[in-house]
């Protein structure tokens, strides 16, 4: 399916009105990499990402009736137009499906071309892969909870858990922490994390580890040995059956569980950093009230997220 003219000037139009408003305060803010449509307008289902002068969208696929995704040529004819319009080199686009997931279904490679490029937030270095994975390494609407981490880190012990690329602990060695630990079941984001830190210079001050565990098999393992922690990030996927897991993950199920579990590993004033992406997500106040959870969701989207409120975000202090 072509793009009809009517969804091309609707795209024009909002990205022209959104840039408007983003391009200064993404300037002001020394921000090259945002969210520039999230899905705005009914027919016009995609979420389009600027990184720095690549261009990075995504067709969301619906859940209506018929046909549920327009297709490539759609998308293509999207992307072309909205590089157009942002002035993006048409071969530094890249485009892909979001499908829908059936519960526990994994989103696959995408493509084997890895296509990589370093891009700067907050004056930190991060390797970002523009082809392969719907998820580019950097999770933008974080960008504020990333920094109010490093802010609190100077001269803390850091656990991130789910860490993912590491982002959370290159935020926090560059504020200062004396050490971080990086929990992920992929050897892959970890080596990935492990060239995060290399880039920006930090690999080698501090003391910093990676360990390729199952969460729950190495909270398990850190309270045997009464291991704590100043700060503790916990950002994990909503759902995970993964067979390197020794047990399966919902987090609308399992989060009072892990959240005590990290509270309990909390040193004296210590933090945790709870968030989740969930949809329908409700925080079990019944079993954590007592920990005195405090929501930081208004103040942790970023400008560019401020519709879509892609996040929810609470932040426990230890007593």
């Amino acid at each position: 399916m072509a793009l009809p003219d009517g969804q091309r000037k609707g795209l024009i139009s909002a990205l022209k009105r959104k840039q408007k408003h983003l391009r200064p305060w993404a300037n002001r803010h020394r921000i090259e990499c945002y969210r520039v449509f999230d899905c705005e307008a009914g027919d016009l289902p995609l979420q389009i990402d600027l990184y720095g002068n690549h261009l990075h969208v995504c067709e969301i696929e619906r859940s209506n009736e018929g046909s549920t995704a327009y297709g490539q040529d759609w998308r293509s004819e999207a992307a072309q137009t909205a590089a157009a319009t942002l002035g993006i080199r048409s071969d530094r686009v890249f485009t892909k499906l979001r499908p829908k997931r059936a519960r526990g279904e994994q989103h696959r490679k995408q493509s084997d071309r890895s296509y990589c490029v370093t891009v700067t937030e907050s004056g930190l270095q991060f390797e970002i892969n523009l082809s392969d994975y719907l998820d580019t390494g950097l999770f933008l609407d974080h960008r504020i909870t990333r920094g109010m981490v490093a802010d609190m880190s100077d001269g803390a012990r850091v656990l991130n858990l789910f860490s993912y690329t590491g982002a959370f602990s290159v935020y926090a060695a560059a504020g200062g922490a004396i050490s971080t630990t990086s929990v992920d079941l992929s050897a892959g984001y970890l080596e990935w994390a492990k060239r995060n830190m290399r880039s920006n210079g930090l690999l080698d001050i501090g003391f910093h580890k990676f360990e390729q565990m199952c969460v729950f098999d190495f909270l398990s393992r850190a309270a045997e040995h009464g291991d704590r922690w100043d700060i503790i990030v916990l950002d994990p996927p909503t759902f995970s059956n993964s067979r390197s897991m020794s047990r399966t993950m919902d987090i609308r199920r399992d989060h009072p569980e892990l959240i005590k579990q990290c509270y309990g590993m909390l040193a004296k004033d210590g933090v945790l950093v709870f968030s989740t992406n969930a949809r329908s997500f409700y925080l079990n106040q019944r079993f954590l009230k007592d920990l005195k959870p405090k929501n930081l969701t208004n103040e942790t989207i970023p400008e560019d997220f401020a519709r879509s409120r892609p996040h929810r975000t609470w932040l426990f202090t230890a007593t």
